[in-house]
Formats: structure tokens, sequence, C-alpha cells
């Protein structure tokens, strides 16, 4: 049985959380409830919801696991509300209630199992880790699909808080007994899943898109994650540091995983209509402009502009008596086109500059078959005569005929 969470904050915490053996956290009432009888402030309710949601992404993290861990942590009131939320909300019981009088400092794994919950295998974990990954992402998809963004700084703080829970439970050493792909790169994806299919919904003109970049720009400036691991070495004061590294890079500063999830959307975007595209493609315009993760994300411009100007298509769709269905299916010019103004517009200079630089990529940068015949050279990657190309083309199909193509192509050229 599957229960859908909504908590404030959107999409980052709206899921489809499975467990076994675990009553269900039913509404957003209950969270109010322990609110009001808690006394809590808004910084301590921020951090009630999503330690409790973040806390339940898989049947690994047993009630008693958590509770123990922050018993034994720390004694901050937010760690005891959010004691007094899963045992009173999530679970409640009178043995549940009993634990809330042990005193801080005494794990709980020194008292009876009041749960009755034999400990789920490493397979177990695994797969239901998987899971909600799985869940967590058809319910972003399902949430904006219903509500859209919103400006009312939900998706701001959502954001942030994503991040610190991300950092916490690296901090605390959570599930160290798993693979690191189930750890914490999970979570990356799902912070960069729901970051990135979120800007498909807010307009390319709209200031909240930089609002967005600059959290990504203020996440990569949280330097590298760290903690610090065992006992001091012997002759030393301070014990051994880690960082948080995973395949793609170190966490924060190389924002590892985002590249492949704006390249993955980028990918499926054909099935989207052209005004979401025309978002999505704005956004990582702006994140490439700043140099986020370049040049790499430079890759998704040449795509664009290869797919618009590069690719035989007709200039716009029209339904006439001798068209079949399919070449009315054709993705033409005029829907492509506001994508690639995106790019000269937001970020002309750096594409201009990696032309410049002749920069290249291991693959999927060759031109396409417009730029083939013209003989542009080389035949990857950036470069000065597939700039040119590039705005011949959009001179070119400014002194077409339909009268909404071309001043856009006009604007595009001229930028």
């Amino acid at each position: 049985m599957s229960t859908s969470l909504t908590l404030r904050g959107g999409a980052a915490t709206s899921a489809v959380f499975s467990y076994r053996g675990i009553d269900r956290i039913k509404k957003v009432e209950d969270i109010a409830a322990c609110v009001q009888k808690y006394s809590l402030s808004k910084e301590e309710h921020d951090s009630l919801c999503y330690e409790v949601a973040t806390a339940y992404v898989s049947a690994s993290r047993r009630i008693e696991q958590l509770a123990d861990s922050l018993i034994r942590e720390g004694n901050t009131s937010g760690d005891k509300v959010t004691l007094c939320f899963v045992l009173e909300v999530a679970h409640p019981s009178p043995q549940n209630r009993a634990l809330l009088s042990i005193p801080y400092g005494q794990p709980i794994s020194t008292h009876s199992n009041p749960f009755g919950m034999a400990s789920p295998s490493l397979t177990d974990r695994i797969k239901s880790r998987e899971e909600f990954h799985t869940s967590f992402m058809d319910s972003v998809d399902a949430d904006l699909k219903q509500a859209g963004y919103d400006d009312f700084n939900a998706t701001w703080h959502s954001f942030r808080m994503f991040t610190k829970v991300i950092a916490s439970q690296y901090a605390q050493g959570a599930n160290s007994d798993l693979p690191k792909r189930y750890r914490y790169e999970y979570d990356l994806h799902e912070l960069w899943y729901w970051i990135v299919q979120g800007a498909r919904y807010i307009a390319a003109n709209h200031p909240a898109q930089d609002r967005l970049v600059s959290q990504v720009l203020h996440t990569r400036e949280m330097g590298v994650l760290s903690r610090k691991i065992g006992p001091p070495k012997e002759g030393e004061e301070d014990q051994e540091t880690e960082i948080a590294t995973t395949s793609d890079g170190n966490i924060w500063s190389d924002l590892p995983f985002l590249v492949d999830n704006v390249q993955a959307a980028w990918k499926m975007s054909t099935n989207l209509p052209s005004v979401e595209c025309h978002n999505l493609s704005a956004f990582v315009a702006r994140l490439a402009s700043v140099g986020v993760r370049d040049p790499e994300l430079g890759l998704v411009a040449i795509w664009i502009l290869r797919d618009t100007l590069e690719t035989p298509r007709p200039l716009t769709r029209r339904r006439e008596a001798n068209t079949s269905d399919s070449e009315e299916q054709l993705t033409t010019i005029a829907d492509l086109l506001p994508a690639t103004m995106a790019w000269f517009l937001y970020c002309g200079h750096k594409i201009e500059s990696l032309c410049i630089l002749n920069q290249n990529f291991e693959s999927n940068s060759e031109t396409g078959e417009l730029a083939k015949r013209a003989n542009v050279t080389p035949n990857s990657g950036f470069s000065v005569a597939r700039w040119t190309f590039w705005r011949d083309r959009l001179e070119e199909i400014s002194h077409c005929e339909d009268k909404e193509v071309a001043p856009l192509a006009s604007k595009t050229w001229r930028t």
C-alpha cells in the first residue's frame, strides 16, 4: 500500500512513500497538530517536515533506528520534536510514547524493540530505495503537471532544505553500509530532476528562472562536502577528513549529476510542448552562461542548434490536402526556434567563446546534414565555421514569408 505524502514545499517533498509494517503519515494536518502541540518555530517546522520526509526514503530506515539516531546525535529541540512527531503521528502506540521518557544519550537499542519488526536485508533495503527513487520522480511529474511552478518562495525554500537534508545525512553517516549509489547519489539525482523538470514550467523570461540559477550557484559555492571520521591518528590531534565523492565529482563543488539530468531532460524534450522546450532551454542556457559545469552544458546548445539549423525540416506545420500524417507530425523550425533564441539571448557570448576555442566533445557533437553540405569543418564540436553557419542560417530564415517565424529569426540573428 502506498500513500501520497504532501508537505509544504511542493514537489521536493511530495512523494509516494512505501513502507513495510509502518502506518502512513496521512495528511499535512498531522504536522500542523504537532507544530501546535510542541509550539514549534517556523525553522523547527521546516526541519520537521524535511527530516520526517527524508527519514522514510526506504523501509530500511525503521522508526526505532531514526529515534535511536536522534537521541544519540544531539539535544536540539528540532531533533526532539521530530522524534515526537515520528512516534506520535507516524506510528502512535503506548510503547512508542514510552520511548519519549528515555534520557538523551541512552540508545533505544538498550530497550526492548516495541515495533516487532524484523531488520530488512541489504537486498530489501536496496530494492526499497530504488522503488522510492521511481516513486519520487513520478510524484514530481504529477505535482508539476497539476500545480506548475509556484512563485511564492516555496520552490526556493524547498531547494535549500533539500540540500541541507543531503548534507545532514552524509554528516551523520546515514546508511553507511549501503553502496554509495544508494546512500546519496540517488538523492542528488532526485534533487536535480526536481529542479530541471520544474524549470519547464517557469516562463523563459520570468525572473524566477534567474533565481533558480542562483540557487544552483549557491549550492556550488557551498564547497566540498566533508565530515570527520574515526579517532585521530597517533600523534595527531585532528580527526581524518572524508570528502563526499561520487562517480561524477565531489558534492557540492562539482554539482555531480546535474549534467546527466539536464541532458536526459533535453533528450526527452521532443515529447514536450514547444513552450516547455523554450523554458527548459532558457534555464540551461542561463546555467551555461555563468559557467555551471563548463563546458559540458554547452553540448546541449549544440544539440539544439543542430536540430534547428543543421537538420532538414519544414519551416512551419501546414495542413494541406497532399500532406501526409507523418509530414504533419514532423517537428518544424518554428517549433524549435524559440529554444534556439534562448541560447543566443542568454548564452550567446559563451557559445561564441567556445567556438573561438574550438571546444570539442568526445561524442554527440557532430555537424548536421545541412552543415555537412556546406562543408563546415571541423565536423564536430564548436568552431568559428559552425558559428558562422548558424548565423547565416538565421539570417536566411529571417527573410522567409512567415510573419511569425521571420521576426523571431531576425531577433535571434541580431542578438
